[in-house]
Parts: C-alpha cells; sequence; structure tokens
C-alpha cells in the first residue's frame, strides 16, 4: 500500500474518533445519523447521501468558480466526503446489506474485515 493511501486511512481513522466523540453515542456510531434520519422522517442511507451530496455541491462550486475556501480546506471536505463514504459502507454492513462484489479478489481477507 502507498504511503499516501496508509496516511489517509490514518486521518479517516482519527477523524472518525474525534468526531464520534462529539456527535455519536459511545455505543452506538451511527446515533446521530439515525436520529438526523428519525428527525428528518427518512432512512439513515438518505442521511448518507445528502451529507455526501452536500460535499460534493462544495468541492465543485469552489471549484469552477474557482473560489478561494473561507471555512475549510477543500482537502478536509474531501476527507469529509471519504469518512462519510466509509460510514455508509459500514452502516449497511451492520445492517446486512448484501455484500456482492463484482470482482473476486484474491488473497485478500476482504470479509473478515
Amino acid at each position: 500500500m502507498s504511503n499516501e493511501i496508509s496516511e489517509m486511512l490514518t486521518i479517516l481513522q482519527h477523524l472518525h474518533t474525534a468526531k464520534s466523540h462529539d456527535y455519536a453515542q459511545e455505543e452506538n456510531p451511527f446515533s446521530n445519523f439515525e436520529e438526523a434520519a428519525a428527525s428528518a422522517g427518512i432512512p439513515v442511507d438518505t442521511v448518507f447521501a445528502v451529507l455526501m451530496g452536500i460535499k460534493q455541491a462544495r468541492l465543485k462550486e469552489l471549484q469552477t468558480a474557482h473560489k478561494t475556501p473561507l471555512h475549510e480546506a477543500l482537502n478536509d471536505t474531501r476527507v469529509d466526503l471519504a469518512l462519510y463514504a466509509v460510514l455508509r459502507a459500514a452502516y449497511a454492513r451492520r445492517r446486512g446489506a448484501p455484500q456482492h462484489a463484482d470482482v473476486e479478489l484474491e488473497d485478500v481477507a476482504y470479509h473478515a474485515i
């Protein structure tokens, strides 16, 4: 694995730990997403989709309009987007969503993770 990828995975782990402390119940790392879903009357997956859509829209706006961010760096937005994707996949796995692979992975213990 390249150093850049390994470093990003470490950053995602630290970010998740910090944000989970502020946003989620200790025994349920998805509690904030579930609460948002209940509040809005929508599925939890839709909460993830909306949050990811907001981050994608921010990236598009800043990049196409050549704006300099005033609140958070572009890379922070990209990292948030990546973390939402990981959380969305983890939530689906927890809920027993079908895990179909389009490609056979040889010598990878992916399903054991």
